[in-house]
């Protein structure tokens, strides 16, 4: 195979594709392509798609080195000129996660160790699915003390957090306005950039500097209306309506969760869909949202009726009664050909839904099946990407999946939704 000297040094006499150096140095196409692609990544070479108007393109890149731009070939010295023409700047969010460490916590210490790599481990994710810069904070406050693990580490370089053992009171103020004031520093500021606070907390303050909340108020009133911050909240049972209106947070960011495994498990999987909802809506220029959680308990027929529609007279639907395929099962009831796509299962655990599957709604207790475009807005579900969804999450309603799978195993005593694709 061709070293990379000897690739630069030709490449140095002027621009050569992929199968000219293989024709002067030797060795596969495959290698030497490979080679390419790595001194590019490192700046080495550039790539070039297009000379003097000419689109070049398969496998047959021209690229040319530093050094052949500064040669006489005036046309691989534009060439190169043109593939340094600056690319977009990709979104940033500075995304801060701040987490309750008080003694309350200790019992649950290693399932919020979990919640806390999970959500870490979703922000790694959603930087490659969503081609987005996602620096991350992350915060402890107990005991009149409020400290950073970490403070403003690319996603990608998150390392999952150790076990820690929680102790103390709840300087729950402190810690939001310590988060806050750290990423408002002159040299840290930035126009483009858009910023996330998540809090955890079981309870509220008790151990702040100012007992009031008065100064976290003005300062989050001030931040929010920057349009540019998302200030969200995860709290105990019955003290979402309060918090919201006596500090200014929006109750859409803010969500009621019970300090145990099963709670915890439910607030760290409302995040997860939550942070694709944001990025989803980031992709678009969005830079705040007010509504980072959904709460499916406000949701009514009346919703339903004026979004979507009822297509009860369309459908049919059955019980399974025992373990099946989905095949069979749908063959045997209709005496048709099964066709993907006509049959939507009942969700009964957490799933990841595609964007292309459609989604059915059905009141329970009721006969009315509501189907259409925006079912995935009413459910709080970002469109155009794939989500994860759990059935726990829909109060008074059950949802219907799309299925396209042939062999797929029905859960017995589930609900089946048949809806012909000639009517659909």
């Amino acid at each position: 195979m061709a070293t990379k000297d000897r690739i630069l040094d030709e490449l140095g006499k002027g621009g050569r594709s992929t199968k000219q150096l293989i024709a002067k140095l030797g060795g596969t196409y495959a290698s030497v392509h490979t080679s390419l692609k790595r001194m590019k990544d490192r700046g080495l070479v550039s790539e070039v798609t297009e000379v003097n108007g000419v689109k070049l393109a398969g496998p047959t890149w021209f690229l040319v080195s530093q050094l052949a731009a500064q040669t006489n070939d005036q046309t691989y010295a534009d060439a190169q000129k043109a593939a340094k023409v600056a690319q977009p700047k990709k979104l940033r969010t500075k995304y801060i996660i701040v987490v309750d460490d008080s003694g309350s916590m200790n019992s649950y210490r290693y399932e919020m160790q979990k919640s806390v790599n999970d959500t870490l481990s979703d922000l790694r994710g959603n930087v490659v699915r969503f081609g987005q810069e996602i620096d991350v904070s992350l915060y402890y406050f107990s005991n009149f003390r409020v400290k950073p693990a970490f403070l403003n580490i690319p996603a990608l370089d998150t390392k999952p957090e150790p076990v820690r053992w929680p102790d103390g009171g709840t300087p729950l103020f402190d810690a939001v306005e310590d988060a806050i004031n750290d990423h408002l520093k002159p040299e840290r500021s930035d126009e483009e950039v858009a910023y996330v606070l998540v809090v955890i907390t079981d309870g509220g303050d008790n151990e702040s500097r100012d007992r009031t909340g008065g100064t976290m108020k003005d300062l989050v009133r001030r931040v929010t209306g920057t349009d540019r911050w998302t200030i969200t909240f995860q709290m105990p049972p019955r003290t979402k309506d309060s918090f919201c209106r006596n500090y200014g947070v929006h109750p859409g960011n803010c969500m009621e969760w019970e300090l145990s495994s099963k709670g915890i498990q439910e607030s760290t999987f409302a995040r997860s869909v939550s942070n694709v909802n944001y990025f989803t809506n980031r992709s678009k220029g969005v830079t705040a949202m007010s509504t980072f959680y959904t709460d499916m308990s406000d949701l009514t027929s009346k919703d339903l009726k004026k979004a979507l529609d009822n297509i009860a007279d369309k459908v049919k639907t059955w019980t399974v009664p025992a373990e099946t395929e989905i095949r069979p099962f749908v063959e045997q009831k209709t005496g048709l050909p099964y066709q993907a796509g006509s049959v939507f299962y009942q969700l009964t655990k957490p799933e990841k839904i595609q964007d292309t599957k459609k989604l059915l709604i059905q009141e329970k207790n009721t006969k009315a099946i509501y189907g259409g475009d925006e079912a995935r807005t009413l459910l709080g579900l970002p469109t155009g990407v794939d989500c994860k969804v759990k059935p726990g999450n829909h109060a008074n309603f059950d949802l219907f999946v799309q299925s396209t799978s042939v062999n797929r195993k029905l859960v017995r005593g589930t609900k089946l939704v048949h809806w012909p694709l000639s009517l659909q």
